[in-house]
Parts: C-alpha cells; sequence; structure tokens
C-alpha cells in the first residue's frame, strides 16, 4: 500500500518480501529500502535531555493501536487524532516507539503560545465613512449610524469559530453567539485571559460596548465581519492546551463553521510537523466522521517572532493549506498600515515555501476587552471598559478570518456561488493583495502576497473577476492541461491569475513538503510564456531567460500590468500529482474580456508513428468552434502533402456557412502509403473570415514519412588470389536504395574447412541513397596447397525489411608461395690455423610447392677457402634440408682473425635469406728457447749468458722467466723485471750476467732457465766451471832467531788455506847442513778450504856448528804453488865463562840474559819472514 509521497517521486509504501520482489523488477522503479528507525524521528529529538519528551507522532494507518504501542512504553496519552497521536513519553522508552513499525514520523511537541475599529476598513471591508452603503465605493458593507443597521455584505448567515481563550458571554459586542465550548475543564461563558473575546471581536464583533460605557455610543468598534456568528472554542486556561486538533475541526465544522481562526502556534522555524500535515488534512475534510468531505478555512497568525529573522514563522502556520497571517501597523499611534509590524514573524518556511499568505492590520488594533481578564488593559480615549488595543499576528489573523466570512458571502450573493473552496477563497484573498509600499521583493518573506484588500472582489466596468472552482482535476498521464481563453481590449490593461490548489498533506520531515506539482503559466498574444511566481523588482511577472516552474508553492501568481490588446492563454499544468488527480482553484481578476471566438484543428491525429511504404495509415481529428461569439463563413481543407514535389492530394475541402459555438466537423481519411517524406494538413478558415483569438491553431500539419528500403550490393574482386596463412581483404560494397536510414546485415556461408571468412563488422547503417563498405577478411589455412580454390558466400539483408537481401559470390585461389626458411646450425665458431670448420646450414621450404634454392658465400678473407656441398638444391614444400659450407682457414692465420661470411639463399622466385656465418681463428702457443753461457768462471767473478725465444704461436703471448741459480751465485736478466710479450711468431735475443761469489769451490755448477707461458714451459740448463784457485796465508807463529849450537828450536807456521778446494799442504826445510836435526809436524797435511792449520819444524844445530848466520828456507808445497818462507837462524859462539851445558845454572848467561837475546832473534826472525813475503 502506498501511504506518503517523498519528494520527488518517492512513497512510503506497505509491502510484503514477495510484493518487494516484485516492485523491485517494475521498469520505473529506481530502488526499494527499509523505512529505517532513523528516517522516522526528527533529529532534534535525539539531543532533548528531559526524562520525559512531549511527542507528537504521525501513524501510519491505525492511530489507536499507535495509542496504545504508546501506553505500553510508559507513555501518557494527551490526544488522539485522526493521523497525529500526542502524549508524553520517558526519554528512555522513544527508541523503543520509534521501532514500532505503525509510526510514520515522531517529533517534540511543543507548547504553544497565544500570538496578540481600523482593521474592517484597511482591509476594505467596512465603507470608509458611516451611513447608508453607498456600492460605488467598491467597499462591501457599511454601518448606518442612521438606522443602526449593517447594510451590504457583512458575512450573515455564516460562522466564524476561533479556538482561543474562551469568550466573555456578558460582553454586548458578540451577543447572540453560539454556545461555546471549554476542551481545558473551565466556564465555557467567560474569558479570564481576555486573548479570544479580542480575536472574535476583531472577526465579527458588531460594536456594542458594555452598558455601563453606553455613552460612548456604538458601532464605532466593529469586526471585520459583523454579520457573522461567531463560535468559541476553548482550548487554553492559562496552564493547559488541548491538542487534539482533529476535535477541534470536526466541532467547528459540525457547528457550521466556515473558518476557523487560530491565533497561537510554536516556534519550529517554519519546518512542517505533524501539526502542519493535521491542519492541511483538515482544510480539505475538517469532520471525517461525516460522509463526504467537509472543507474548512483554516487561519493561522504568523507568530509574534519577527525578531528572530527570516523562517521565524511558526507551526502549524507553516501548513500548506492553511492561511498564514502576517501583521501590519494599523494607521494608529504613528504605525502605517504599509509597514509590516517588526514583531512578525518572517517567511519563508524551511523547505522555501512564501510564508505569511498575507498581512493585515494587527498593531494596536482596539476590539473587545473581557471581564475580568489578565490581558494587559490598554484602552483607547473612548474606550471606556469595552475596549483595549492589543498588537500581535493575534489581532492579524481574526481580521482575515472575518475576511473570509465576506468572501463568503459576497460569493454566494454577488459571484452566485455559495460555499466556495477553500482554495477558491484563499486564491480570492491572494490575488486581490496588494503589495505594500514599504516592500521592496514581491512576494516577500515579510508580508508575502501582500495586504488583503477586500475591494478586489467587486466588478467594474474595467475590472472583473473571473474564477474556477475545482471543476477540472488534473493528473499525470491523464488530462493534463486546463486552458482558459481571456480577452484585453485595446488600450494598457492591468490583470493579474492566482493558481491555489489544496494539497495532499505532506510527510513530517521530508522536504519538500510539496505533493502534487501544478503550473500556472500564461501566453501573450505575441507567444510570450509566463510563468507563476517569477517576479521582477517591481511585483510585475516577468518572462524570458532566467525564469522556471515553481516546484515547492501550492499558491501561483501572475501579475501582467499594460497587457497589450489581444488573447491571452491561461493555463494550469499537471508536472506531477503522485497520489493522484489534483483539483485547483484559479482566479483571474483585472480589465479582461471573456467574449471570443476561435475556430481550432483539435484531436488530430495519424494512428501510426513509423509507416513503411503500402501499410495504411489514417487521418483524423476535428474542426471545433470555439468561444460564445457568432462565427462568419469559413472554408477548409483537409490535403495531403509530397514535400519533396510540392503536390496536393485533396481528402476533403468544405465552406461553412451556419457554424455554432462549440460545434465540431469530424474528418476521417484512410491512405495506403507510398515511400516518400509527407504532411498530413488540415487548414480552417483559409480566407481568414473570421477574427479569432488566435490563428496559430487553425492549421496543423503532422509530418510521416513514410519508409521504404531496398539495397544494392557487390563482392569484390570476383576473384582473388590468396595466400596460405595470410589475410586477404575483399570489399563488400552496399548501396541503401531506400529512403530511410537502415541498418544492413552481412553473415558468411559455405566457408572451407581450415579457411578463416570474417567480416569486420556484421552489420553496416547507410543513408538515404548512401553506400558503405565492409572489408570481408580471407585467409586460407597455412597448409593450404597452391591453386586450391574455394568460393566465399556473403548473404545482405535490409535489418527494415528483410525481403530485401542479396547473396554475393567471389571465387578465391590459393596462389604459389615461395617461402624460404633457413638458419645456420651454429651461426658463430671458431678454427685453428691451417684446420676446415663445417657450417651447417637448415633450409626449409614454407612455400606450398616445390621450389630450387641456390647458394653463394660472399666476404671470404684473402688465403681462405669456402664451398658448399652442394651448390643448388631442391626442396619439397615444407621439407627442410640441411646443406654444408666448408671453411679452411691458412696455416699463418693470425690469433683472433674473423671470417665474416655471408650465406645467400635464393629460391627460384628470387626470394632470399642472407645469413651470416662468423668464423674466429683459436689461438695456438708455442716456442723455442735457446741458453748459452760462458763455460768457466773465476769465484768472485762474472761471465756472460744469452737467452733467445721464438714464438711459435699465432698470437701475442705473454712469456715468464724464472731461473735456479747455484747457492750463493746471482744474475741479472731484462726478464727478472718485466714480462716479455711477444707478437705472434716474434723472435727475442736477451743477455745476462752470471756472478760467482768469491767462496765458491771449484767445480762444476748448473745454470737452469725456464721461459714459460699459459700454456707451455721450457727449461735449459748450462753447467758453469769454477776454475781451482791456490791460494794460502801463510804465518811465523813462533821458533828462536838465534841458537846455541847443540841447541834445538821450533818454527811454527800458521797455514790458512785460500784454496778454493781441499790441498794438501807439505814442507821441506832446505838450507841446514845434513848434520842438523830437522823434522817435522806434521811435514804435510791436507787443509780443507778456509781452514788454518800449524806446521812444526824442529831445527837443531850440532855443538860442532860453527857460530854465524845461516840462511835457511821453508819450502811450501800446495797444488802447482810451492811458496818460500826464508828464515835467518843464528848460531851464536859459545860463551867461555859459562857452563857450556844449557842445562847448568852457571852457566854463560843470567837468565835475565837470556831472555833480552831471545826477544831480538824472535824480531829478527819476524823481520827475516817480512822481508822474504
Amino acid at each position: 500500500d502506498l501511504m506518503s509521497y517523498i519528494p520527488d517521486y518517492g512513497y512510503i509504501a506497505g509491502m510484503t518480501k514477495g510484493a518487494r520482489r516484485s516492485v523491485v523488477d517494475l521498469p520505473y522503479v529506481r530502488w526499494v529500502g527499509p523505512y529505517h528507525t532513523g528516517y522516522r524521528v526528527s533529529p532534534d529529538l535525539w539531543l532533548d535531555r528531559e526524562p520525559v519528551l512531549g511527542l507528537a507522532v504521525v501513524a501510519v494507518n491505525d492511530p489507536a493501536g499507535l495509542a496504545e504501542a504508546f501506553v505500553d512504553r510508559g507513555g501518557a496519552v494527551e490526544s488522539l487524532g485522526t493521523k497525529v497521536v500526542q502524549g508524553l513519553l520517558p526519554r528512555t522508552s522513544l527508541l523503543s516507539l520509534a521501532k514500532y513499525s505503525g509510526i510514520e514520523w515522531v517529533e517534540a511537541w511543543l507548547e504553544p503560545e497565544l500570538h496578540n475599529d481600523n482593521s474592517a476598513r484597511l482591509i476594505g471591508g467596512r465603507q470608509l465613512v458611516d451611513g447608508p452603503y453607498q456600492n460605488s465605493t467598491l467597499r462591501l458593507w457599511s454601518w448606518n449610524n442612521g438606522t443602526e443597521t449593517f447594510e451590504g455584505i457583512t458575512g450573515a448567515g455564516y460562522i466564524v469559530s476561533a479556538a482561543d481563550t474562551g469568550l466573555d458571554d456578558d460582553h454586548p459586542n458578540l451577543a447572540g453567539h453560539l454556545p461555546s465550548i471549554n476542551y481545558v475543564g473551565g466556564n465555557p461563558n467567560i474569558d479570564t485571559y481576555g486573548h479570544g473575546t479580542h480575536v472574535l471581536g476583531t472577526a465579527a464583533g458588531v460594536g456594542v460596548p458594555y452598558p455601563a460605557d453606553a455613552a460612548l455610543g456604538i458601532g464605532k468598534y466593529i469586526g471585520v465581519a459583523p454579520g457573522a456568528n461567531v463560535f468559541s472554542q476553548d482550548i487554553f486556561d492559562g496552564s493547559a492546551f488541548f491538542r487534539n486538533f482533529d476535535v477541534i475541526g470536526k466541532d467547528a465544522s459540525q457547528m457550521g463553521a466556515v473558518v476557523n481562526s487560530n491565533s497561537w502556534g510554536e516556534y519550529r522555524g517554519g519546518q512542517y510537523t505533524a501539526n502542519e500535515l493535521a491542519y492541511d488534512t483538515m482544510v480539505r475534510d475538517a469532520d471525517p466522521t461525516t460522509p463526504g468531505d467537509q472543507p474548512m478555512v483554516f487561519a493561522f497568525s504568523a507568530g509574534n517572532s519577527g525578531g528572530s529573522g527570516d523562517r521565524s514563522v511558526g507551526s502549524p502556520a507553516s501548513g500548506k493549506n492553511v492561511i498564514t497571517v502576517g501583521a501590519t501597523g494599523n494607521d494608529k499611534r504613528g504605525v502605517s498600515g504599509q509597514n509590516v509590524a517588526g514583531f512578525s514573524s518572517r517567511g519563508p518556511t524551511a523547505d522555501g515555501r512564501i510564508k505569511p499568505d498575507v498581512v493585515a492590520s494587527g498593531q494596536h488594533v482596539v476590539s473587545s476587552q473581557a471581564w475580568p481578564h489578565t490581558m494587559p488593559f490598554d484602552p483607547p480615549s473612548d474606550g471606556g471598559t469595552s475596549w483595549t488595543f492589543a498588537s500581535g499576528t493575534s489581532m492579524s489573523c481574526p481580521a482575515v478570518a472575518g475576511a473570509v466570512a465576506l468572501v463568503y458571502d459576497y460569493s454566494e450573493e454577488v459571484y452566485l456561488h455559495p460555499y466556495p473552496s477553500p482554495a477558491l477563497v484563499k486564491a480570492l484573498l491572494i490575488n486581490g493583495a496588494d503589495k505594500l509600499t514599504s516592500d521592496s521583493v514581491y512576494p516577500g518573506t515579510r508580508a508575502g502576497w501582500g495586504r488583503v484588500n477586500l475591494t478586489k472582489l467587486v466588478d467594474t466596468p474595467n475590472f472583473h473577476t473571473f474564477f474556477y472552482d475545482q471543476e477540472t482535476p488534473l493528473r499525470v498521464g491523464g488530462q493534463e492541461v486546463q486552458r482558459y481563453i481571456f480577452a484585453v481590449a485595446p488600450g494598457e490593461r492591468t490583470f493579474r491569475f492566482t493558481l491555489v490548489w489544496t494539497d495532499y498533506p505532506g510527510s513530517p520531515g521530508v522536504s519538500p513538503s510539496l505533493v502534487s506539482d501544478l503550473d500556472l503559466v500564461i501566453t501573450d498574444p505575441d507567444g510570450n510564456v509566463f510563468r507563476g511566481n517569477n517576479f521582477d523588482s517591481r511585483g510585475y511577472s516577468q518572462t524570458g531567460e532566467g525564469t522556471s516552474n515553481d516546484t515547492i508553492n501550492n499558491v501561483e501568481k501572475i501579475v501582467m500590468p499594460r497587457a497589450k490588446e489581444g488573447f491571452y492563454s491561461v493555463q494550469v499544468f499537471a508536472r506531477n500529482t503522485p497520489k493522484g488527480a489534483q483539483d485547483f482553484a484559479l482566479v483571474g481578476q483585472g480589465d479582461l474580456i471573456d467574449k471570443w471566438r476561435d475556430l481550432v484543428a483539435e484531436n488530430v491525429t495519424l494512428n501510426k508513428e513509423e509507416l513503411d511504404e503500402g501499410e495504411p495509415i489514417v487521418f483524423a481529428g476535428d474542426i471545433v468552434a470555439m468561444g460564445n461569439l457568432l462565427f462568419s463563413p469559413f472554408h477548409y481543407e483537409v490535403y495531403l502533402l509530397d514535400k519533396e514535389t510540392g503536390h496536393k492530394t485533396i481528402f476533403e475541402e468544405d465552406t461553412v456557412t451556419n457554424m455554432r459555438a462549440w460545434e465540431s466537423i469530424h474528418f476521417s481519411h484512410r491512405w495506403f502509403s507510398v515511400r516518400g517524406d509527407w504532411e498530413f494538413v488540415v487548414d480552417v478558415d483559409t480566407g481568414n473570415t473570421n477574427k479569432e483569438f488566435s490563428t496559430l491553431n487553425n492549421q496543423v500539419r503532422m509530418g510521416r514519412f513514410v519508409k521504404g528500403y531496398g539495397l544494392l550490393a557487390e563482392l569484390l574482386p570476383a576473384e582473388v588470389m590468396v595466400w596460405p596463412g595470410l589475410e586477404s581483404h575483399l570489399e563488400v560494397n552496399v548501396l541503401n536504395t531506400g529512403n530511410v536510414i537502415d541498418t544492413f546485415t552481412m553473415s558468411t556461408e559455405g566457408i572451407p574447412v581450415g579457411w578463416t571468412v570474417q567480416l569486420d563488422k556484421s552489420d553496416i547503417t547507410l543513408g538515404r541513397e548512401k553506400t558503405g563498405t565492409i572489408i570481408l577478411r580471407v585467409m586460407p589455412p597455412p597448409a593450404a596447397k597452391a591453386s586450391e580454390l574455394s568460393a566465399m558466400n556473403v548473404r545482405i539483408a535490409s535489418v527494415g525489411n528483410s525481403t530485401y537481401k542479396a547473396d554475393l559470390v567471389s571465387k578465391a585461389t590459393v596462389g604459389q608461395v615461395h617461402g624460404l626458411l633457413s638458419d645456420l646450425a651454429d651461426e658463430g665458431t671458431s678454427v685453428l690455423p691451417g684446420k676446415t670448420v663445417f657450417h651447417v646450414i637448415n633450409v626449409t621450404n614454407t612455400g606450398n610447392g616445390d621450389d630450387t634454392y641456390h647458394f653463394d658465400v660472399f666476404g671470404t678473407p684473402t688465403g681462405w677457402t669456402a664451398s658448399f656441398d652442394e651448390d643448388s638444391v631442391t626442396i619439397e614444400d615444407n621439407v627442410t634440408k640441411v646443406v654444408i659450407l666448408e671453411l679452411q682457414s691458412p696455416e699463418t692465420a693470425i690469433h683472433g682473425t674473423i671470417a665474416e661470411l655471408d650465406i645467400t639463399i635464393s629460391s627460384s622466385t628470387g626470394k632470399s635469406n642472407t645469413l651470416s656465418a662468423r668464423t674466429q681463428v683459436r689461438h695456438t702457443t708455442g716456442m723455442t728457447a735457446t741458453l748459452w753461457a760462458e763455460d768457466s768462471i773465476m769465484p768472485g767473478e762474472r761471465i756472460k749468458f744469452s737467452v733467445g725465444i721464438d714464438n711459435l704461436g699465432n698470437g701475442n703471448d705473454e712469456f715468464f722467466y724464472s731461473e735456479v741459480l747455484p747457492k750463493g751465485w746471482t744474475s741479472t736478466f731484462p726478464l727478472k723485471e718485466v714480462d716479455l710479450s711477444l707478437q705472434a711468431f716474434e723472435i727475442y735475443n736477451g743477455s745476462g750476467e752470471l756472478k760467482c761469489p768469491s767462496t765458491a769451490r771449484a767445480g762444476t755448477y748448473p745454470f737452469t732457465i725456464q721461459i714459460f707461458t699459459r700454456e707451455v714451459i721450457e727449461e735449459l740448463t748450462v753447467n758453469v766451471r769454477v776454475e781451482e784457485v791456490y791460494e794460502a796465508s801463510i804465518i811465523s807463529l813462533g821458533g828462536a832467531s838465534a841458537i846455541f849450537p847443540g841447541n834445538e828450536t821450533v818454527m811454527t807456521l800458521g797455514i790458512t788455506s785460500l784454496c778454493n778446494l781441499p790441498t794438501e799442504f807439505t814442507t821441506e826445510l832446505t838450507g841446514a847442513s845434513t848434520d842438523w836435526i830437522i823434522s817435522y809436524d806434521p811435514r804435510s797435511a791436507m787443509v780443507d778450504t778456509f781452514k788454518a792449520r800449524e806446521f812444526n819444524i824442529t831445527i837443531g844445530p850440532p855443538l860442532t856448528t860453527p857460530y854465524g848466520m845461516y840462511y835457511l828456507t821453508i819450502e811450501i808445497t800446495y797444488g802447482p804453488v810451492t811458496e818460500f818462507h826464508n828464515i835467518t837462524l843464528s848460531v851464536m859462539e859459545m860463551p867461555t865463562d859459562v857452563d857450556a851445558d844449557p842445562t847448568n845454572d852457571g852457566g854463560l848467561m843470567t837468565s835475565f840474559s837470556w831472555v833480552i837475546i831471545l826477544v831480538v832473534i824472535a824480531v829478527l826472525v819476524i823481520l827475516v819472514i817480512a822481508v822474504s813475503n
């Protein structure tokens, strides 16, 4: 079930899970989701920390069930309405209540507050000068002080109700009122505050004071509708407020009231709440308990929060269907009626709607004073105790409520339209309202549509009122527009139109609150379009760029100043009617004429939008005489026009002589279509014999393009050569011979196995007589044989008319492919000098037939030889054959030399491949080396040696030198310091020196060198002989140089061998007589190299030896050397005085003398030896 509407195009709905699945699938449904708890609660409530909350809860469809749920959660119900339940609930139960499925919206319930002789005159009701009623003054009524009666339209027979603080039953100003109701438990016949008495006096007081004030006279302080009766509904008692709005509305309706005045409200910042929902509902039906709708006008004061600025309008005053009243001055106490009172609450509403609707005097308003009372008492100078001043929108609201009673009375008496709808009443008040001179913006946030002016109800020769009261409901998908025609006489004229509709109640908490969206549009004689609620700074409607349709207000107004002569079309459009058909009220006022005529070609139709040649089509319609004037004879034609040739085919024509208003002529013609561009025409009053509202609707032209189809196609080329595995392109050319854009589908048939046949697209769209090309891609299989034949079949068909088609064929022959694929098994290899390498060539015939291939080689280096094992070969298709290229390098090929050969393989068709074969000469190593040296050497001396190296390799090589020397030997040679690099086949000769140590023994010594590369090594040895060296150091180590005969002395020689080999030394003493005693110790001995040895020779001359100097020689023989060491020995004369016996103590000398002699002898011996050396 659809419940509430959520702008734009949304609903709160109840459904089962199965229904939900079905609804989701509907094409016009974009989203379905749960109505979450958070959606239902006004955000302000979550911030309220009070333990007990005052709530207004909107029920989905069962308020009684909601009330039970309210009580079950600890709440107390204060008011149970047809839609809203109000009461008190513990804050802890708020979430639980919000989860109750029967709730649509929950908001705070705020305590309402009261919003408190000239009002009737300022709004145009009371005649300016009391006395007999003068109809020429445009006022509705007069107080005839001569007869003390009211004359004119006074609201007689209608009832004004007020929900307020009650009514003082004793005040004569409201005598004869209906029985009051007190909803809060007090006395219904008293008004302890005085607010209600003042309000009802403003609405319908008759101007009679208390008897105590009789001297003041009667008829001064009269209400707006003094002929109306009043009904008081006491909903305040100072501490309590009656919140069941449904009961208030029902009781007022059942009492017969046409308007309910409400000078109270809550400050909610212009929000659309449950209060607004309740009163918007009651405007259409205030008493659901009575069958049918019981409409009622509800007037609300805007509030006294003007000091808070914009969006300060109260609640329920923010409702869409109620009349919201702001306050102006009262031309009293220096406050002009053209100025909005500073306290008067301002619009717009939270969703942007224009509020207040109208304003009326509300500052310093004099009306009835209740006794006793608590309201401040501020009597005028002539007020006594009967009258008091009061200010507030509370005072302006009942003035408008009284005006409503006058509208009802005037509508019945003058317009002959009793009980106008609330929408029409509101439209009449708004349409007649005047822009305040103090307002710079119209409509504005302070005064809305302006101050009520009841004089605009009165017709004059140049001012007429036209209205339409809920006669034609509009609905999207049904009748979506209602048009009215008005004429404006010559000269500058003014008029204004107001559209008002009683909208379906909105959803609290949802913005905007508008449900049905209607639009007011007026088109002037020049075709300029004016849309409702688009005003310039002067308050006049404007057209053109920047104007748009109003989508938030259910009131739209157009004010046309200085309208030019001609006919004006006033239209009401239904833009959105989500809850069903929407009725409306339309009021037009101004210098308008409703006498007109118009010949219209209407309801003209063609029964088909799309048309193919040969199909029948029906052209039908009506020629209607609209208006309320007589028509002159006129001629009409119904015909078919060929737009290409201009030829006209008449279906029907006639001259009409006696057509009356609202009569019609129907025509209908059937025609079998022929391809082409046609226009179906009905032309009314071709001679313009009638002056009409508009001639723009005399002619209707409806074009139809009759579609014809056809095609011409060709497949090019008709015969084609194709190649295995390669894609060939054929062209499918299509000409659209029809007269409309058409799509042509294409398909292939009969494709051979293995072949690929594809169209680049499956269809092509072409304009009339346009040619298009589609590529047919044909590819035989890679293994297709030469001369293989295939037929390509393409079918083309028109989408517009499948009977138009073409079958195309092209023959494809597989051509001979001379293919070649070749590669080297070893693209790079190496070879030794003088050797042969083999390059293996793989040759594949990739063609589709036998082929012969020839081989050539280019780039053979000098000295090299290259040859194939076969110069040409014949190879079958898809077969590979091996061909060998032999390549031999020269003996002297240098290492690193590269032979880069280009091998060309050519097929018989000239197709060729070139392969690059790269052969590099490998490195060979080899050498010969020589070593020469002198064959002998003396210790401590040097000899020369030389080394020769011959690089037998084919590339540069590094040669390294090492040597092995006998111990202690040294050498110098260049290669010991730096390595040797030789180019291929290069020879090196170098020399050095070999030094023998001075201590070297005689003998043969090996001298070895090594010459090596990283791959080879050669070792060479020469033997060097160290020559024998014979030298010695001989010294005398002891022995006497003088001796007595018969004595012996031992001569000691110290011999150190300086020979470089062990040598035998032999001593021999010569020069002594044979009779001398000579002995050796030893005589000969081997002395090793650099070793020393003592040799002792004992010498003893006999006693008979004559004294004197004896020269002896010691021969020392070693090796080939004999050395001579001379010794001088003095044989001394024996002294006489001394015992000749040397052993005798008494010898010839003393011991001291002997010592001297021996020292002298030793010195002499040393000298002798030194001289001999």
